[in-house]
């Protein structure tokens, strides 16, 4: 059969004459590259700080950040690439990656952050209505909010939406100045804690 990896083929061939003399003629067949590369793999650290993975050899590793921002590599001799992250991605973000050569380019494959990044909550990103009757706010999508009502026996969770909004009803009313307790937990277990008074 005939090589279908590409690269440089050396095959000799034995040509005999009548008289049984031989001639040992030496050729190379190259096998041309006519496919872009397959998908990298990519895995980003524990810490968020390198993503690194496996690719055809040589090909040019093209990493596209949260917000656009890109980073470019190179796979070595083996396949494998590494790239630094800075700053270092904790907040559960996902980076696309392809591998491109002088064919074309792969499809891209996506990885994704850790999360150990805690909610962020800002002055005024928690409040109470002017009536008592909710408490309002944002934070991060699919976060849980745990809200400890003053006397209340078991306390209020909701669940922000995809825009991070929430809104949590309370009933009876408050509106003498309580102190209300505002946990918040994202989906990969990382808390804040605030308060607000009515």
């Amino acid at each position: 059969g005939s090589p279908t990896i590409p690269g440089d083929y050396e095959f000799t061939v034995a040509v005999s004459d009548g008289a049984g003399n031989t001639v040992l003629q030496t050729y190379v067949i190259t096998v041309e590259n006519t496919l872009p590369p397959e998908a990298p793999s990519a895995v980003i650290s524990d810490d968020g700080s390198t993503i690194s993975g496996s690719a055809e050899a040589n090909t040019t590793i093209v990493i596209e950040l949260p917000g656009g921002a890109v980073i470019e590599t190179t796979a070595d001799a083996n396949g494998n690439y590494q790239a630094t992250l800075e700053p270092a991605l904790t907040n559960g973000e996902t980076v696309s990656v392809t591998a491109s050569d002088e064919v074309g380019t792969s499809p891209s494959v996506t990885a994704d952050a850790p999360d150990t990044t805690a909610p962020e909550i800002n002055d005024g990103d928690v409040t109470i209505t002017d009536n008592g009757d909710a408490v309002t706010g944002r934070t991060e999508s699919g976060a849980t909010v745990t809200i400890t009502v003053p006397g209340a026996v078991t306390p209020i969770v909701v669940i922000a939406d995809e825009s991070g909004d929430f809104t949590a009803e309370l009933s009876p009313a408050l509106v003498d100045g309580e102190t209300v307790a505002v946990d918040i937990s994202d989906e990969a277990g990382n808390s804040s804690e605030t308060s607000v008074n009515a």
